[in-house]
């Protein structure tokens, strides 16, 4: 039995053999979802690739200072000044700034649940309670969402808000010009270069009641060092006016996504003056930075996937504690294994038509780690035999 508060912490090995083909299920939904979310981000990077390719070739430096008819319906390269004559304002708070976009940020205090193993026992003065092995802590943070305590393990004493008084939102320019071309709204939200804005006493108008200030934001409580759970913390950025360059198709003195052959549209805004060519370059590491980290994400799912639906094995093996430790370090490098076979070989599959080259070497580095990997478990034997 557990003690007050709590329950049984050091779960039964047939309990665990239990949770561990209930994890089987989960593992092969992991699997599911892994296998389309590589192929479609492959899918996608090949098309970027080209996309970029396509759109490298066809681009026409043109002067941002006068729209010439001759280049409607061209992907164009434009530098200059993006301007504005009409100021931003945050209606609510009466925040003022000229600029491309303005963006209010509020945070709330409010309880946070966290879960880690633990024991059964509580320990004196502290909010920790257990349920099925695990303690749950609550401390008190900022958080830019409402965090839901009714879905708490321990509601009472932890109750959040249901909801934000005020919300983020955000103000684009609509009158937003780059020389004699009109920026659409599209790409003013595009624009980087978000900056924090510092705000005073004197920048704000807020008619609900005092309040306070601290790092060039705004405080909505009775104390800036000690908050209650509730108050609010609401703060500014903007993107200013300033050089910019622009790779988009002209439009009427405007500019609009250029379509490409391969389906992917062309749009690119960068800050300051770049040439066409940097600013291709930039989009190309952009898309291999996005294409490697959702790589690992489905990489990461996979193996997780691999090793639920192995891990009754393993626990099987905890029947003899030196045995499981063995098959728990064989299952942790099957699963690997596994996880990065797959991987590749969805990758190269992706880029045969395209890069077929790539495609091969990603081919022959799967074949190659399944090889090591056979030899491996027929010298030391496989997860299920490990001991």
């Amino acid at each position: 039995m557990s003690g007050p508060g709590g329950f049984l912490s050091n779960l039964s090995w047939f309990e665990r053999l239990r949770s561990s083909f209930a994890g089987v299920l989960v593992g092969l939904l992991l699997m599911v979802i892994a296998l389309p979310m590589l192929w479609f981000n492959e899918g996608r990077a090949v098309k970027r690739a080209k996309s970029l390719k396509e759109g490298s070739g066809a681009v026409v430096a043109v002067d941002h200072g006068q729209v010439d008819g001759a280049n409607e319906g061209k992907l164009v390269h434009v530098s200059g000044p993006a301007t504005t004559t009409v100021a931003l304002v945050d209606e609510v708070f009466g925040v003022t700034q000229q600029g491309l976009r303005l963006v209010r940020e509020v945070e709330m205090y409010q309880w946070r649940e966290n879960s880690r193993a633990g024991s059964s026992s509580q320990e004196e003065g502290s909010d920790e309670k257990t349920k099925s092995g695990k303690r749950y802590g609550y401390e008190k943070v900022w958080s830019d969402s409402l965090i839901r305590s009714a879905e708490f393990d321990h509601v009472e004493g932890h109750e959040n808000p249901t909801q934000m008084r005020y919300r983020a939102e955000k103000w684009l320019a609509g009158d937003a010009m780059l020389g004699a071309f009109r920026l659409p709204v599209g790409l003013v939200e595009k624009v980087p270069g978000m900056e924090k804005l510092w705000v005073t006493e004197g920048d704000v108008t807020w008619e609900g009641g005092d309040v306070k200030f601290a790092d060039g934001m705004v405080y909505l409580g009775a104390s800036v060092t000690e908050p209650k759970v509730g108050d609010l913390r609401v703060g500014w950025s903007v993107v200013r006016t300033g050089e910019v360059s622009v790779v988009a198709k002209q439009v009427g003195g405007s500019f609009s996504p250029y379509g490409t052959r391969s389906g992917s549209d062309v749009e690119l805004v960068e800050r300051g003056r770049l040439s066409a060519e940097a600013m291709f370059t930039r989009a190309e590491e952009q898309n291999k930075t996005l294409t490697w980290g959702m790589r690992f994400a489905g990489f990461l799912m996979m193996f997780g996937g691999v090793a639920l639906v192995f891990r009754p094995l393993a626990v099987v093996g905890h029947l003899i504690p030196l045995v499981g430790r063995l098959m728990d370090a064989g299952l942790t490098l099957f699963a690997g294994v596994m996880a990065a076979v797959v991987s590749l070989l969805v990758m190269a599959l992706a880029w045969i038509a395209y890069r077929p080259v790539l495609a091969v070497l990603l081919i022959l580095c799967a074949l190659g780690l399944l090889y090591g990997a056979t030899k491996y478990f027929e010298k030391h034997g496989p997860p299920k035999l490990i001991g």
